[in-house]
C-alpha cells in the first residue's frame, strides 16, 4: 500500500514541463492557500504520488515523455488514484482534445491563457466535491454528479437533431436525457437566437457564438456555444460545447454601467461649453447634455425632438460616442426620402434574384448598423404602412431581406428624431401610437438658438476655427456683426448660424432679415420727427429707447434688464457704452 502523507494545506500537484511559465498561477493558488507540487513529466508524476497523495491535479495534455490522457487512463486504473480529480490544462479551442480527457477520466479543463478567477472557481468547486468524495466514499453515482457539474455541457446532433448529450449539459438547463433526444437544438436557445442553431446545423466548421439558451422552467442563461463536426459511433455528426458564461456577462454589464455612470458623474461635476460635436454653455444646453448623459447610460430607445437645423443628428451622434454597448456604427436614415414601395429592401435588404435587378445581395439599413446605432431621422415621415414594418421589427427583433427564407437579429439600438411632437401626430391619426410608445422611451429635446443666443459668441468662435480657411488671420468677427447675430431669430437655427458665417468668410457680408420690432408706439413710429430721419438712425434711436426704459423699469440692473430683454449680458454692455447710457 502507497504511503500517504497528509499535508495540512490542501494540495495541488501541477504537471507541466514548463512550470516556470506559470509563475502567475502559482502564486494565486499559493495567495488562496494551496500547497503546491511541482512535476515536469510523466515518471516524476508517479514517484511524487508514492510519497504524497494530492486533493487535485492540474495536468497538462502535452508531457515530454508522454501524453496527459495516458497519463490519466494509468491514473484511473489505480484503486488509490483514482478518485483523485484531474483537471487537464489546454488551449481553448481543443475541442476533440476536451473529449478525449472526458474519455480518460478527466474531471474538468481549464483553459490557457488562464482566466485566474475561473480556475480558482473550478478548483473550489472540485476541492468541495474531493472533500465530499472522501466522506462520502461509497455514494460513487453521486460524487459523479457532482463532479458533472463543473463540466461543459456537451451535446451532439445530427443536423440540429439532438442525439446524445451529458449530466452537465441536463444540470444547466434543468432537462433530463430521455427529454433533451426527443428536441432541437433550437429549442434550447431564446427564441431570438434560434436562428443560431440554423447555422449550427449545416456548418461544418469549427464556430464559436454567444447566445442565449433557455432552461426548461423558461428562464434564460448566457452561454458561449462553440461547434465542431465530428465523428461519433459511425456517424458524421456535430458536437456543441455549451459554457455558462452568466458570470462574465454580468461582470461586463457591471462594467459598463460603473464606466457609463461614471461618465455622467463627471459631468456633473463641472459645467461643460461642449459636449461631443455639441457647443453651448447656457442653462438650455446645459439641460440638453444632462439628459443626453443620461440616455448613454442605457440601451433604451430615444426620440429627440427640435427644429430643423437644431441638431438633432449631432445628439444623436453624441448618445453613440458615449454608449458602452451598440456603439460599433453609427447609420443615419433620411425617413422622409424613403419610399414606400421601398422601404422592405432598403430597411432589410435583399437576396441576389429577389426581383429584376437584384444582381448581388444587397445589406439594409438594420444589416449595416448590427451591433450600433439605427438614427431614424425625421421618423414622423413615414408612412402609416411603413411604420407597421418598422413596428414589426422592433416587437419580434428579427426582420427577413426580401426573398430570403431565414430571419436575422436586429442587433441594433434605435434613435429616432422628430421636428413635430408625435403625441400630437398620434392624435392627428399621422402616427402609430403602438411605434410612438416604442420610441418615445427618453425623450430629449434639442432648444431653437433662439433659446440659447447667450452661446452665440462661442458657437461663432467654434465654426470659425473649422471653417476659416485663412487659420488664425481671422478670429473674430466685428462688433456689428456678432450685435446683429445676437439680435436676429435664427429660425434656421445652428443651421443658418454656419451658412451666416460661411457667407461671411467668403463674401464679408451676411444677409439676415430685419428683426420684428413689435412693441413701439404710434408716437415713436409716426411723430414730428419720422420723416426728417433716415431708416437706419430710427432705428438706433428706437434701440436706444428701449435699452433705456429697461434699465429704468429694473432700477439700474444691467442682469435684469438683460433678462427682460433677452439678450445675453455682454452684448447689453456694448450698447450701453455705444449709446452713453
Amino acid at each position: 500500500m502507497k504511503q500517504e502523507h497528509h499535508i495540512e494545506k490542501p494540495t495541488i500537484l501541477v504537471v507541466d514541463d514548463q512550470p516556470e511559465q506559470l509563475g502567475a498561477l502559482f502564486a494565486e493558488l499559493q495567495m488562496n492557500g494551496y500547497s503546491l507540487l511541482i512535476s515536469r513529466n510523466s515518471a516524476e508524476t508517479f514517484k511524487i504520488l508514492t510519497r504524497f497523495q494530492p486533493d487535485i491535479i492540474l495536468l497538462d495534455v502535452r508531457l515530454p515523455d508522454t501524453d496527459g490522457f495516458e497519463v490519466c487512463r494509468r491514473l484511473k486504473r489505480d484503486e488509490e488514484l483514482r478518485n483523485i480529480p484531474v483537471l487537464f490544462m489546454t488551449g481553448v479551442s481543443e475541442l476533440d482534445g476536451k473529449l478525449e480527457g472526458f474519455r480518460a477520466g478527466g474531471a474538468d479543463y481549464i483553459t490557457k491563457p488562464f482566466q485566474l478567477e475561473e480556475v480558482l472557481a473550478r478548483i473550489g468547486t472540485h476541492m468541495t466535491v474531493r472533500r465530499l468524495q472522501r466522506a462520502l466514499e461509497e455514494e460513487k453515482e453521486r460524487f459523479k454528479g457532482l463532479s458533472d457539474a463543473t463540466l461543459e455541457g456537451i451535446l451532439f446532433h445530427d443536423r440540429g437533431r439532438i442525439v446524445e448529450v451529458n449530466r452537465s449539459l441536463e444540470r444547466m438547463l434543468g432537462y433530463c436525457r430521455e427529454e433533451m433526444t426527443k428536441r432541437d437544438v433550437r429549442d434550447l436557445l431564446a427564441p431570438e437566437f434560434r436562428s443560431v442553431s440554423d447555422e449550427l446545423a449545416v456548418s461544418e466548421e469549427e464556430r464559436v457564438f454567444e447566445a442565449r439558451g433557455q432552461r426548461k422552467d423558461g428562464t434564460e442563461i448566457a452561454l458561449e456555444i462553440q461547434n465542431r463536426p465530428v465523428r461519433y459511433r459511425d456517424r458524421n455528426l456535430q458536437v456543441v460545447a455549451l459554457r455558462d458564461i452568466s458570470w462574465r456577462k454580468t461582470l461586463e454589464r457591471e462594467t459598463r454601467q460603473l464606466a457609463s455612470e461614471n461618465i455622467v458623474l463627471k459631468a456633473s461635476l463641472s459645467k461643460r461649453d461642449r459636449l461631443g460635436e455639441l457647443v453651448g454653455s447656457g442653462p438650455a444646453m446645459q439641460k440638453a447634455y444632462e439628459r443626453l448623459l443620461k440616455a448613454a447610460v442605457t440601451d433604451a430607445p430615444v426620440i429627440v425632438y427640435g427644429e430643423t437645423g437644431a441638431g438633432k443628428e449631432l445628439a444623436a451622434r453624441t448618445i453613440w460616442q458615449l454608449s458602452e454597448k451598440y456603439s460599433k456604427v453609427f447609420v443615419p436614415v433620411n425617413c422622409a426620402a424613403v419610399q414606400e414601395p421601398l422601404f422592405e429592401s432598403q430597411f432589410f435588404g435583399y437576396r441576389k434574384g429577389a426581383f429584376t435587378g437584384a444582381t448581388r445581395d444587397q445589406p439594409g439599413f438594420f444589416d449595416r448598423a448590427k451591433d450600433g446605432t439605427l438614427f431614424l431621422d425625421e421618423v414622423g415621415e413615414l408612412s402609416l404602412a411603413m411604420q407597421a414594418k418598422l413596428l414589426r421589427v422592433l416587437n419580434n427583433g428579427e426582420y427577413t431581406p426580401v426573398g430570403a427564407t431565414k430571419s436575422r437579429i436586429a442587433d441594433v439600438r434605435i434613435i429616432a428624431a422628430s421636428n413635430q411632437p408625435l403625441r400630437t401626430m398620434v392624435a392627428n391619426g399621422k402616427f402609430r401610437e403602438d411605434l410612438f410608445h416604442r420610441l418615445h422611451v427618453i425623450a430629449i429635446e434639442m432648444p431653437p438658438l433662439r433659446r440659447h443666443m447667450e452661446d452665440i459668441p462661442l458657437l461663432i468662435d467654434h465654426f470659425l476655427g473649422i471653417l476659416d480657411p485663412q487659420g488664425a488671420t481671422r478670429r473674430s468677427l466685428p462688433d456689428e456683426i456678432v450685435d446683429r447675430f445676437e439680435e436676429y431669430d435664427w429660425p434656421g437655427n445652428v443651421r443658418e448660424l454656419v451658412n451666416e458665417i460661411q457667407r461671411y468668410i467668403a463674401m464679408d457680408e451676411v444677409e439676415l432679415h430685419s428683426p420684428l420690432l413689435s412693441e413701439y408706439s404710434s408716437e415713436d413710429a409716426s411723430g414730428p420727427s419720422a420723416p426728417e430721419q433716415p431708416l437706419h438712425e430710427k432705428l438706433l434711436a428706437f434701440e436706444r429707447k428701449i435699452i433705456a426704459d429697461a434699465l429704468c423699469s429694473a432700477d439700474g440692473n444691467r442682469f435684469k434688464a438683460s433678462e427682460r430683454l433677452r439678450v445675453p449680458l455682454p452684448t447689453l454692455y456694448r450698447k450701453i457704452q455705444k449709446y452713453g447710457l
